[in-house]
């Protein structure tokens, strides 16, 4: 699903993803298993994000003019048509991939049910595949991550729920 993009904060829930050109907007997701890309075209201020739950539904889109933003399979193809479509040099995107969290006990289950790690590989396999050079940001971690992009500029934040969880702790511990 395509997220408001009317919103001056865009909050990605999982499945939905944007793309335009760079605007002050910012845009937050939260992350377990999951994986985000983010894209960044610094000359053309283009930007794309978005947060898949899982590699493939395994099944062929169904002629849907917008892909589902829940399975990789979907919407990294699309991500890359849409750079394709506005003659954006691969070379020059800057890519980053952010999630993908496994928990100890997840790695002890059978592969098929490792969602994280299932993300984490397809996404590197895309990108490797189409020659994009992805910057990997808390990913892979045991915990789950905030991620905080401004399309304005093309930064990202990136924050660890463990560590947003101990600060909020430590600010409720100095209240009492």
């Amino acid at each position: 699903m395509i997220a408001n993009i009317r919103a001056r904060t865009v909050h990605l829930a999982p499945g939905d993803f944007i793309s335009g050109t760079a605007q002050d907007r910012t845009v937050i997701t939260v992350l377990g298993s999951c994986v985000a890309m983010v894209l960044w075209h610094a000359p053309s201020r283009f930007f794309a994000c978005c947060h898949f739950v899982c590699v493939s539904n395994n099944q062929p889109q169904a002629g849907s003019y917008l892909p589902d933003g829940r399975y990789g399979d979907q919407i990294l193809p699309h991500f890359l048509q849409l750079l394709q479509k506005k003659r954006i040099p691969l070379a020059e995107v800057q890519v980053r991939l952010c999630g993908g969290a496994s928990s100890r006990k997840s790695q002890r289950l059978v592969p098929s049910f490792q969602v994280g790690q299932l993300n984490r590989d397809y996404a590197v396999q895309f990108c490797a595949s189409h020659g994009l050079q992805a910057e990997l940001l808390q990913f892979g971690s045991e915990h789950g991550v905030k991620l905080k992009f401004e399309a304005s500029d093309g930064t990202l934040e990136i924050n660890s729920l463990a560590a947003l969880e101990q600060r909020e702790a430590q600010l409720h511990e100095q209240k009492n």
